[in-house]
């Protein structure tokens, strides 16, 4: 399969260049100064209707350049703002197959333009500073299309299949529509949910800091933003679209979202069911919420490094009902609202068996986990956010977070131990439990510049409050102890408040000192109750039963000098950070660290040419420990694992170094990215882990100052013109070395992993939109203690996605090949996925029929490969397999336009 499937790409791809091309070189230059003219449009047009059949960009030196043009007569358009357009006629013959039209001059206007001015639809995009800004009527999408599928036509975006975007080789943070925040910051849910038929530009650039933007000094923060822009006949009115499906073994999936816009509102309502493993959003902000204060009770503290992971494989069988409501009002020309609310309820089945090959200082051992969990998680959240411009030096917003979830898990595990291939342990868990977690967040800030540019104050409060409520039942056996029978009630409050103060002073022409004061005040008191279930009769455990609390104070001045120059930022600061960590213990003991820092940071940045920029940094950081690893309450619901706190744990201070690299021909669409970062760690957290004769772990964090890490990231993209192909490839590596303790004795742990990934895909996609590539995974693992234990996996994917279009008709296909190799504990594993749709549009694309086949081949599994410091192990788990669904999409409101949609 994998020859047949290489050859069929090669052919592909090697078609495409069958016919005679030729190219058109050229330089524009100001006719009055004979300057370069860079970022101008260069489109070739049909002489007889203006169509437009290629375009580009003028580069930093006026020079543009335009390939795989076919032997034919063409009319050349030049344009740039303020400069009048200008136009060649060429005529393309088989005797030479470069035509360079030498220097056009174009000659400026009385007038300046202050913005983009698309012309019909026949420029496909402008430059204006560090905005590129596209005009989505001349990148054709099928019917019906969101904005996502838009995303992926425009030149120097790409889009993941998580729906992650990047732009120019950088991760996009966030997405707006008309300048405005659409549902939080989850990109995903704009791009998925408007379609691109509303859309009229999609503009990318750097977007500063809100109080960067407000004070008009540079901090240096900026995130890669898409804002999208919607057509006029969109900004007021609404639309949207309805979909349903039903399938083969009982699936479904059903959405609906419906925005309407005005030029003073947003609203928008989101609906998404489905039992197919979809999520209709990223819900970051759940799994946090979820994840932290109810954490106390966890204790799977093991470093967790993952390889080999079918990453299309969701665990388990869920059944997802996710909604979501946006509403942005202008009440006015000083006050302005965002808000957005979440409704989320997840059912999911998970069945997991688990092989690991363990070691300890006697000698290696095995064990075999057999899990059965049902998990049921709903959760809300509510966000507001006002702000006032009372006038045009002050400005004050208050943000709220109101969030509540419930967690309701049942879990069945057996463990069995191993040693010499004799049973030394087995264990059975069974427990419920019964979560309520409630958190509320406000932030109010303050900023104000005064009459001398540059001088600026702002002063920002915050307040953080939440709550969880658990409630258990345990029952555990073993084959070496007494059983467990308890009911065990949890509860625990945590609050943060955070106050910070910042003076701006400008000591001359962009030079600026910076002076701030942070102080942080934090407590967590959580309690458990243990009853030992005696006849029936629940009996209080006093041994058990404890409270625990942690107190945090901190305060850090930062003095920083900040030089802006047109080229090039220099930011270098220096702060002291006092912590005191006050811990009570379940045992009642009390401790008390004080800890002082110095904390230096030196940033610079410099751009080399417009396209070209270098920054380097030096940073340090200061990680205080948690409750989880100070003082952590009893917890025998894994007795397979037992956790005992370290109220001596000092705060982790980090040194990193990092340098990046960023080289974007925006204009044939070339990039190259590097980024590396190198860590020192000292006080790291690690785990001192003692195996008892039942094979049992006993875990207890201490600090290491024997942690390095290295990490980097590399990125290049580019046409082949020749081939009118367009490649990218990208190498993540992250390398570690640390020190484990296992039974007192201390062992050196390196580890290396590379993920490189190439993908090559067609430029011209008016009839076929294809993409291929392949991917390896290897990881190198050392262990010291035990190099009989050392590891090398080497995996790779082979993947091929396609869009045909015939009409109103869309086939659509993706296959991936996967191949985990062998190990000396875990055999190899081949996995074939292949996914195929047809669509067909009608009444003018406003109703589409699907069908739609999943893993044709029936052949998903859940499969992943992962170590702990104390050994490796391999885990498969269910999944969703083969299914096939049909389905109805029917838009509502602004029918499509007949003039500039392609």
């Amino acid at each position: 399969m994998k020859k047949h499937l290489a050859i069929l790409l090669v052919l592909f791809f090697c078609s495409l260049s069958l016919k005679s091309q030729n190219t058109i070189t050229g330089k524009v230059r100001d006719k009055n100064n004979k300057e370069p003219i860079p970022g101008a449009s260069v489109l070739l047009l049909h002489p007889e209707d203006s169509t437009m059949l290629a375009f580009a960009l003028s580069d930093d030196g006026g020079k543009f350049v335009i390939g795989d043009v076919q032997q034919a007569e063409y009319l050349l358009e030049i344009s740039f703002l303020s400069y009048a357009s200008a136009y060649r006629k060429i005529e393309l013959r088989a005797t030479r197959t470069t035509e360079d039209l030498g220097v056009i001059l174009l000659e400026p206007v009385s007038e300046t333009i202050q913005e983009i001015t698309v012309l019909a639809e026949h420029i496909p995009m402008g430059v204006i500073g560090d905005t590129i800004s596209y005009n989505a009527a001349a990148f054709r999408v099928r019917p019906g299309a969101t904005t996502e599928d838009l995303l992926k036509k425009l030149p120097g975006i790409e889009v993941g299949r998580d729906g992650s975007i990047k732009a120019m080789g950088e991760d996009v943070k966030n997405v707006l529509v008309d300048g405005k925040e659409f549902f939080g910051n989850d990109p995903t849910i704009a791009t998925r949910n408007i379609e691109a038929e509303a859309v009229d530009k999609v503009k990318v650039y750097d977007k500063k800091s809100e109080e960067a933007e407000f004070t008009e000094v540079d901090d240096g923060v900026k995130e890669k933003t898409i804002d999208i822009q919607l057509k006029e006949e969109y900004k007021s009115g609404g639309f949207g679209r309805i979909e349903g499906a039903v399938g083969t073994a009982s699936r479904y999936e059903g959405k609906m979202n419906y925005n309407r816009f005005s030029p003073v509102m947003q609203a928008s309502v989101i609906l998404h069911a489905n039992n197919v493993n979809k999520k209709a959003f990223s819900f970051r902000e759940f799994n946090e919420f979820m994840g932290g204060i109810s954490s106390f009770t966890s204790s799977s503290l093991s470093r967790l490094v993952s390889w080999g992971n079918n990453g299309n494989a969701p665990k388990g069988l869920a059944n997802d009902l996710a909604s979501g409501a946006n509403f942005n009002y202008d009440l006015g020309s000083k006050l302005k609202l965002t808000s957005n609310y979440f409704f989320f309820r997840n059912e999911n089945d998970v069945i997991e068996n688990t092989s690991a090959n363990l070691f300890d200082d006697k000698g290696e051992f095995g064990s075999r986990d057999s899990t059965a969990s049902t998990i049921n998680n709903i959760f809300h959240k509510l966000y507001f956010k006002l702000k006032y411009t009372p006038g045009k030096k002050s400005k004050i917003i208050w943000e709220n977070t109101l969030s509540k979830g419930f967690d309701d898990q049942g879990v069945h595990a057996i463990s069995d131990f191993f040693r010499d291939e004799n049973l030394a342990n087995r264990t059975v868990r069974d427990y419920r439990t019964a979560r309520e977690n409630t958190g509320y967040e406000t932030q109010m800030i303050y900023r104000k510049k005064m009459d001398k540019k540059g001088r600026n104050f702002s002063i920002r409060g915050t307040l953080e409050t939440g709550r969880a409520l658990d409630t258990s039942m345990v029952y555990n056996t073993f084959l070496t102890s007494a059983d467990i029978d308890q009911r065990q009630y949890y509860i625990a409050r945590k609050d943060f408040f955070e106050l910070k103060s910042s003076y701006t002073e400008p000591l001359g022409e962009d030079i600026f000192l910076t002076g701030s004061l942070q102080a942080n005040n934090e407590k967590e008191r959580p309690s458990k109750d243990f009853f030992d279930v005696v006849n029936a009769v629940p009996v209080l455990n006093e041994v058990l039963t404890a409270t625990v609390t942690k107190k945090i104070n901190s305060y850090k001045p930062r003095f920083s000098i900040r030089k802006n120059g047109e080229k090039y930022k220099i930011n270098a600061s220096m702060a002291t950070q006092w912590t005191s960590i006050q811990v009570t213990s379940a045992a009642g003991e009390n401790i008390i660290n004080d800890v002082f820092n110095y904390l230096p940071r030196l940033t610079v940045d410099y751009d080399l040419t417009k396209s070209k920029s270098i920054d380097i940094g030096y940073h340090t950081d200061i990680g205080i420990p948690s409750l989880l690893q100070l003082a952590p309450l009893p917890d025998n619901s894994n007795p397979n694992s037992f956790l005992v706190g370290n109220p001596e744990l000092l705060p982790t201070y980090t040194h990193r170094m990092h340098m990046r690299y960023r080289s974007v021909d925006r204009f044939n669409f070339k990039s190259f990215f590097a980024n590396i970062s190198y860590s020192v760690i000292k006080n790291k957290v690690i785990n001192d882990i003692t195996i008892t004769q039942d094979l049992l772990r006993r875990i207890k964090p201490i600090n290491t100052d024997h942690y390095n890490q290295l990490s980097g990231w590399f990125l290049f993209s580019r046409p082949i013109r020749p081939l009118k192909v367009k490649m990218s490839w990208n190498t993540q590596i992250s390398g570690s070395a640390y020190e484990g303790v296992i039974n007192s004795l201390k062992s050196d742990v390196q580890e290396l992993n590379i993920n490189t990934r190439f993908k090559i895909e067609n430029r011209k996609k008016e009839s076929i939109d294809i993409g291929a590539g392949i991917q390896f995974d290897h990881t190198n693992t050392r262990y010291a203690i035990s190099p009989k234990l050392d590891t090398r996996f080497f995996n790779y994917s082979l993947f091929l996605d396609s869009d045909l279009f015939l009409g109103d008709f869309v086939l659509s296909s993706t296959f991936d090949y996967r191949r985990f190799n062998p190990s000396f504990f875990s055999e190899g594993r081949t996995i074939s996925l292949w996914s195929a749709s047809i669509e067909k549009t009608f009444n003018e694309g406003r109703l589409t029929l699907r069908l739609e086949a999943n893993d044709l081949l029936n052949q998903n599994i859940g499969f992943t490969r992962f170590g702990t410091q104390t050994g490796l192990n391999t885990s498969r788990y269910n999944t969703l397999a083969r299914y096939f669904m049909l389905g109805l999409k029917y838009k509502i409101g602004k029918k499509k336009e007949e003039k500039g949609m392609f």
